[in-house]
């Protein structure tokens, strides 16, 4: 198996991210009103981390 880059590394956070994210919106002990915030915040920070992975893909990933 190849050594991982920080590329590798920032893709595998994401995944670990959207694994609580999910947590969190399956939690029904939390009121609709923080859900819907931290949605908003979560699609925010979804959006932002796109374009930071989408940036560095090239330095790391070139074949791709």
């Amino acid at each position: 198996m190849p050594e991982s880059n920080p590329f590798d590394e920032l893709t595998k956070a994401n995944e670990d991210y959207h694994e609580a994210v999910d947590e969190i919106f399956e939690d029904n002990t939390l009121p609709i009103e923080v859900k819907s915030k931290f949605g908003a915040y979560h699609n925010n920070l979804f959006q932002l981390m796109k374009e930071a992975k989408e940036l560095i893909k090239p330095y790391y990933k070139p074949e791709e």
